[in-house]
C-alpha cells in the first residue's frame, strides 16, 4: 500500500454505489449518537413512559389500601358518635349509678333533719290555695309499664294539691349551658303529664342545703317555699360520693287530719359531672327522673322508664312513667296547708 495518501487512487462511484453497507457520515452519526445520549439521560432520570405504567400501578395499589383504612376509620368513628349521643354519658361501662337516695321525707325537714316542723314553721293556712284544680285531670295511658310511689297512706299515694299553682326556681351558678332551658322543658313535660300547675319563675340565689327551710318569708314571702334547683359540688352531697349524678325530693305535711301532702321540693345535680360537655342528653333524663321524686315516684326496675335507677341518656317518659305521674296529680286539694 502506498505511504503517501496523495498516491491512492480514488475509489470506482459505481462500486460504493453498489456497496450492501454503506458507512455512515460523520454528521448522521453525531446525531444519532444524541438521541441515544438523550434517552440514556432520560431513563437515568426515570422520565420514560415505560417507567412510568409500573410506578402509577404501584402507587394505585398504596392508594387503595389507604382508602379502605380510611373508609373503615370514619365508619367506626360514626359509630361511636351515634353511641355517645345515644348514651349522651361520658365512657362509663356501666354508666353512672344515678339517683342514690330520695330527698322524699315525712313531716320533717331532710333526710338528716334533727328537729320536727313545727306549727309556728307553716305559712298562713291555703294562702296560695284555690277552691279546685287548676288543670284538668291526665287519664294514664292503658297497659302501662312499671311504676311505684315514695310514699303511700292509705293505700293512695302522697301528692302534691292540684289546687295549688306550683313555682320552681333555679340557681344556674354551676350549672352547664342551656341549663334554665333545660329545666323548662322538663317542667313542661312534667306538667302534661301529670295535670299539675307547674312552671319555673325565674331564678335565685338560694344554694343547696341538705335540710333546707321549707318557708323562707325574706326571699319568697309568706308561702311555701318553691321547688328549687341547683347544681352543686360533688363533695357537698354525700349520695354524691358514688356514682349519683342528681339528688332530688319533697317535703310532705299534715295537719290535724287532713291527708298528708307535699309542699316544697328541691334537686340538686352533680356539677362536677354535667360540666362535661357530653352530658347534655343525660342532663334531660336526670332532669325529668328528679321531677318525678318530687312529684312522688319511686325507683323502678324497667328500663324503658325514667324511673329505673340508672340513666342513659336522652331517655323520654315511659308509659309506666306518665301513668305514675297522672296518678300523682289526681291527688286531694289541701287548703289547710
Amino acid at each position: 500500500m502506498p505511504e503517501d495518501p496523495e498516491e491512492i487512487p480514488p475509489l470506482d462511484e459505481e462500486w460504493v454505489q453498489a456497496a450492501k453497507h454503506r458507512e455512515e457520515s460523520a454528521e448522521v452519526r453525531a446525531d444519532r449518537y444524541a438521541r441515544i445520549n438523550s434517552g440514556f439521560q432520560q431513563v437515568q432520570s426515570g422520565e420514560t413512559s415505560w417507567r412510568s405504567t409500573p410506578t402509577k400501578a404501584k402507587s394505585s395499589g398504596l392508594s387503595l389500601a389507604r382508602w379502605v383504612f380510611a373508609i373503615g376509620g370514619i365508619l367506626l368513628a360514626v359509630i361511636f358518635v351515634v353511641w355517645l349521643l345515644d348514651t349522651g354519658r361520658p365512657l362509663v361501662d356501666d354508666g353512672p349509678v344515678a339517683f342514690v337516695g330520695d330527698d322524699t321525707i315525712n313531716e320533717n325537714l331532710g333526710s338528716n333533719a334533727t328537729r320536727q316542723l313545727q306549727r309556728s314553721d307553716f305559712p298562713t293556712a291555703g294562702i296560695d290555695a284555690q277552691q279546685s284544680r287548676v288543670l284538668a285531670e291526665v287519664q294514664p295511658p292503658t297497659n302501662p309499664g312499671q311504676y311505684d310511689f315514695l310514699a303511700e297512706v292509705g293505700g293512695e299515694p302522697v301528692t302534691y294539691s292540684p289546687c295549688r299553682n306550683l313555682e320552681v326556681v333555679v340557681n344556674p351558678r354551676g350549672g352547664p349551658p342551656g341549663s334554665v332551658t333545660a329545666v323548662e322543658e322538663a317542667v313542661a313535660q312534667i306538667q302534661a303529664a301529670s295535670g299539675l300547675s307547674i312552671s319555673v319563675a325565674g331564678e335565685t340565689d338560694e344554694t343547696y342545703q341538705p335540710n333546707r327551710d321549707p318557708v323562707q318569708p325574706e326571699r319568697y314571702g309568706d308561702r311555701w317555699a318553691p321547688i328549687l334547683v341547683t347544681w352543686t359540688e360533688a363533695d357537698e352531697v354525700p349520695q354524691f360520693e358514688g356514682a349519683a349524678v342528681g339528688l332530688g325530693g319533697s317535703l310532705s305535711v299534715r295537719r290535724g287530719d287532713s291527708p298528708p301532702s307535699y309542699v316544697t321540693g328541691d334537686i340538686t345535680l352533680n356539677r362536677n359531672y354535667f360540666s362535661e360537655p357530653t352530658t347534655g342528653g343525660l342532663l334531660r333524663e336526670v332532669l325529668l327522673h328528679e321531677f318525678g321524686h318530687v312529684l312522688g315516684l319511686g325507683h323502678v326496675d324497667d328500663p324503658e322508664q325514667v324511673m329505673t335507677r340508672e340513666a342513659r341518656g336522652g331517655r323520654p317518659l315511659g308509659t309506666g312513667d306518665l301513668a305514675g305521674l297522672a296518678l300523682l296529680g289526681q291527688g286531694p286539694c289541701t287548703p289547710k296547708l
